[in-house]
């Protein structure tokens, strides 16, 4: 979390004491606000991450030159704007690269490498826009070196900011 208390409490726009994905979309719904008073009144409920129904998973779809490529897919997930997870690379692999799948709309993807082979991605709209579908595949990865990545934390947020912590399927890989 953050270092400096001050800044932590100012971004949980949510006020629920957890920095995460929900902070981000109630940012953006504030910024892109039509006057002051419209933002100024808006309230965010501090329930926290909820559990949700919805599961993702992990599958080796191929191999060339070097690199493997998975892709996470999601199944019942709840419609959502914005996303967080966290994925661990085994000691060898490498992230050459990640990228969205067709159903993002017009979201960008961050990667904050938390050393020790540790990332957080995070994926959000600037506008909030929904995600296309809640089923099928989300984004690829490209890994070099050999080991099984884990990816576990994975939240989606809302266009209100309220915040889902979905289950894991698993992860597939077929040497």
């Amino acid at each position: 979390m953050a270092a400096d208390p001050v800044k932590a409490a100012a971004a949980d726009i949510t006020g629920d004491k957890v920095l995460n994905i929900a902070d981000v979309s109630a940012e953006i719904n504030l910024l892109m606000a039509d006057d002051a008073a419209t933002a100024s009144h808006r309230v965010y409920s501090r329930r926290g991450v909820l559990p949700s129904e919805g599961t993702y998973g992990l599958a080796l779809t191929g191999r060339e030159d070097g690199l493997r490529d998975y892709v996470m897919t999601l199944t019942g997930a709840p419609a959502f704007t914005s996303a967080q997870m966290d994925l661990r690379l085994p000691a060898g692999m490498t992230l050459e690269g990640v990228a969205l799948d067709s159903r993002a709309a017009d979201h960008l993807v961050e990667i904050f490498d938390n050393g020790g082979g540790n990332y957080r991605l995070v994926m959000f709209s600037m506008s909030n826009s929904e995600f296309r579908g809640t089923d099928g595949e989300l984004m690829h990865l490209s890994v070099s070196g050999v080991g099984t990545p884990e990816m576990s934390g994975v939240i989606v947020a809302d266009a209100e900011a309220h915040a889902m912590e979905l289950k894991s399927a698993g992860t597939s890989v077929i040497e």
